[in-house]
């Protein structure tokens, strides 16, 4: 925990405790609950991840494009609450060059980053595999049909794991 100057709320003299998120919100100029907090990426991408596991616990093999749709759209919100949490700007996370939607740039710029311990290379030939997918949009229009998608019980514990060390950062 890092301690800041009392806010204009506290009673003077007592400090206020935040936690690391939020200093570096603060260090970035960011508000805690603005558009671009990493506590946003992290609390959409929660309830993406969410929606995709009920899907998988029932066991809805015809449901499977969208169960993946929504681990995806998980790893990238994930992916972006991670990169604003090391500092990465927002138009940074914007530029195409970067990332925008392209997962494989963005877990390459979260593994130059962040503990290898979660950017595996086993995460990162899933994020490979998947992102041809994702990135085409073959998971909202199956506009090729010619991808056949893998185990997803694997690709599910990798977002777990960095969802599970992005909710340890709050």
């Amino acid at each position: 925990m890092n301690r800041c100057k009392p806010s204009s709320k506290a009673p003077v003299g007592s400090p206020t405790v935040i936690s690391s998120l939020e200093a570096c919100e603060r260090s970035c100029g960011l508000t805690p609950l603005g558009p671009d907090s990493p506590r946003n990426f992290w609390a959409l991408g929660k309830k993406f991840l969410k929606a995709g596991k009920i899907l998988s616990e029932q066991r809805q093999h015809e449901l499977e494009w969208p169960m993946y749709f929504l681990i995806c759209q998980a790893l990238e919100l994930y992916l972006k609450c991670f990169l604003r949490v090391r500092g990465v700007s927002v138009k940074d996370l914007k530029d195409r060059k970067k990332f925008h939607h392209d997962l494989q740039l963005g877990f390459k710029t979260a593994r130059e980053l962040g503990p290898a311990s979660i950017f595996t290379d086993e995460f990162e030939k899933w994020v490979e595999f998947v992102n041809q997918i994702y990135r085409q949009r073959d998971l909202q229009y199956t506009n090729t049909g010619r991808f056949t998608l893998a185990d997803f019980p694997k690709l599910l514990s990798h977002v777990e794991i960095l969802a599970v060390w992005l909710e340890g950062q709050f």
